[in-house]
């Protein structure tokens, strides 16, 4: 058994360390998640001035795949939706073909233009998949969905799982037999898996060991559910009945394959849950046009991806956004990132570790990185300095807003653009600071290819350049390929999206003089005060300029006074230079600092320290939990 053993690993993974005799995975397991995994000898640090193909021109980037002119890019934009689409067959495949047929010429087997994904954990094991692995682990395992498991084409599948490399291999197997996926956070408690397999009518559940006890607590609540396939670990395998042990499945399919399902477009392909930062949780239905194909959208024009590139989201396994970074990096040809850290809360975004992301781009030539505003505002507030070197030639930041100041301090300390963009769970990218654009930061920037985006009143009409309104999308007489199908059974909730020819996203802003989006606010969080209808970004983004903020956010709470019915409260996160000042003397220096910045009706009237802000698992800042607290008070919620 060593023997094999020593001779498995030889052949398929590339590691700096011995495995330890601890490691998460057991043996057989190995052999399962490897598959096909490729021989990688070349050294890590040999890639490690990729991207820097990309030039500048003045303070405008090239492009490397995108567009150098956003006006004739723009106007020459066309997205030709076929009858039948399927992301493994028209990307995965087609690019296993490229493959072949380069190694057929001489090309180096295992060079950096044929890898799809790349995996490692903190101890020291790697794995690389190129795009041929992909293709043919996905058709093992649209086999094992579609014959032991017995699932057919359009059932809904849950898969709750962090960041595996089974992540990414499931999801395409889910794909490739026209099965709907459904990602979802492995952070939740027993309820909301409840609620989310009855509302989702999920007949398969796909999940890690780490969550069999919660399961088990709920399944037999679960009317749809059927099957139940968990990820072995360094637990005993056998405790429950009713499960697939997803290491054995793999192991007893050797050799057979289901090829690819042969979707219609418009057809199911994923679903995502999506309750923004309040609210019941509603379920996007997105077709195989709308993000399958889509997605080359976010890749090419947003992400600005190549063969060369290797891209990393951080991002939680049930956020839409690490779906928009798997899909759009696939179309370009480029190579996925992931890590496991043995915390397992590096990633929630209310126990982030930037340390360990810095070091992760400091030792992986990792070229393009997709964040969430929280981490940024960490990094460049506490971590900065200590940072001695990357291969990054961009990042990008999606989930709320993005504050021009961390901006700045992000680009002066790594020297490469952090670019800001808009979109939503419901679409892909809707407005970015694209790279051929000189850029205006805090800005959404302008439209992206394929979406007319427009601010409009509450009849559904333009507003003039500068005046406040909804963010929306023109869906007549084309609709965007990139909209959603609409809300999974709740024909009431995707009626409520439109307002005439729009979609409407929930979110309100204007538009400049020089075609920019600017954000003002959800909706439900504007203030009423003193007349005004005032934004929290506003006053968050004058309090951020202070040195002793960290984090902030701004919220309305009830004026005892009886002046003006709302009046605006802060809530501040210290940065660690202040933290052992006097408060009483930073508060003062704070109220002085937004009285210079905000007109009388935006100065905070309260200001408030606390330790952290809670975030969803999306990383957006939960303005409703302070909120409500101060609303509940007075008999309601605002």
């Amino acid at each position: 058994m060593a023997f094999r053993l020593a001779r498995f690993l030889s052949r398929a993974v590339t590691h700096r360390k011995r495995f330890p005799r601890n490691t998460f995975w057991s043996a057989s397991q190995h052999r399962f998640l490897t598959g096909s995994a490729t021989i990688f000898t070349e050294q890590l640090r040999s890639i490690s001035n990729l991207g820097q193909h990309v030039g500048v021109d003045g303070d405008i980037a090239v492009a490397a795949a995108g567009f150098n002119n956003y006006e004739e890019g723009i106007r020459n934009f066309k997205l030709e939706v076929p009858t039948h689409y399927n992301f493994c067959h028209d990307v995965i495949d087609k690019w296993a073909a490229v493959e072949e047929e380069e190694l057929a010429e001489g090309a180096e087997k295992g060079c950096i233009k044929h890898l799809g994904l790349w995996w490692a954990d903190e101890v020291g094991h790697e794995y690389k998949w190129t795009y041929s692995d992909l293709s043919t682990i996905s058709k093992r395992i649209a086999y094992i969905l579609t014959n032991p498991c017995a699932l057919k084409p359009g059932d809904h599948v849950i898969m709750m799982m962090p960041s595996y490399p089974q992540y990414w291999l499931v999801f395409l197997g889910c794909i490739r037999a026209g099965i709907t996926v459904c990602p979802c956070s492995s952070s939740h408690p027993p309820d909301v898996i409840k609620r989310h397999l009855i509302q989702s009518q999920a007949k398969c559940l796909i999940t890690d060991h780490h969550q069999i006890d919660k399961v088990e607590k709920i399944a037999d609540a679960c009317p749809h559910l059927k099957t139940k396939i968990f990820m072995p670990g360094s637990r005993a395998i056998h405790n429950y009945l009713g499960w697939f042990n997803y290491a054995d499945l793999y192991r007893t399919t050797r050799g057979l394959v289901s090829e690819c399902e042969h979707t219609k477009s418009d057809e199911p392909m994923l679903m995502f849950f999506t309750s923004g930062t309040s609210g019941s949780y509603k379920l996007a239905e997105h077709s195989h046009a709308s993000y399958g194909l889509a997605s080359l959208v976010n890749g090419k024009y947003w992400y600005d991806l190549t063969r060369d590139d290797i891209t990393w989201t951080i991002a939680d396994g049930g956020w839409a956004k690490l779906v928009w970074g798997m899909l759009g990096a696939w179309h370009q040809g480029s190579c996925i990132f992931g890590i496991q850290y043995k915390d397992p809360k590096a990633f929630v975004y209310d126990h982030f570790r930037p340390e360990k992301i810095l070091k992760t781009l400091e030792y992986y030539p990792i070229t393009s990185l997709t964040a969430s505003p929280i981490l940024w505002r960490k990094i460049v507030q506490e971590y900065m300095s200590a940072f001695t070197g990357h291969s990054l030639r961009h990042a990008f930041s999606g989930g709320e807003v993005l504050n021009p100041e961390v901006v700045e301090k992000f680009e002066a300390g790594m020297g490469c653009k952090l670019y800001d963009g808009y979109g939503q769970t419901e679409t892909t990218i809707l407005l970015g600071n694209f790279k051929c654009l000189p850029g205006k930061e805090g800005s959404l920037g302008k439209p992206a290819p394929g979406s007319e985006v427009k601010i409009i009143d509450d009849e559904g009409n333009e507003v003039p350049t500068g005046c406040h309104g909804h963010i929306a999308v023109k869906v007549k007489p084309n609709r965007p390929v990139g909209l959603f199908l609409g809300y999974f059974n709740d024909p009431v909730q995707t009626s409520n999206c439109f307002i005439g020819d729009y979609y409407i996203t929930g979110d309100t802003g204007f538009c400049d003089e020089d075609g920019y989006f600017w954000f003002v606010s959800r909706k439900e969080d504007l203030i009423e005060t003193e007349g005004h209808i005032v934004s929290p970004f506003t006053v968050e983004n004058a309090l951020m300029e202070h040195p002793s903020v960290a984090e902030c956010v701004v919220v309305s709470i009830p004026d005892h006074l009886q002046l003006s019915g709302q009046v605006i409260k802060a809530f501040i996160v210290l940065s660690e230079d202040f933290k052992d000042k006097d408060g009483e003397q930073v508060l003062t220096d704070l109220h002085e600092h937004a009285v210079s910045l905000l007109q009388p009706y935006e100065v905070p009237k309260q200001m408030m320290f606390v330790t952290s802000i809670p975030a969803t698992s999306a990383g957006k800042q939960k303005r409703s939990a302070f909120r409500n607290q101060e609303w509940e008070n007075v008999g309601h919620t605002a």
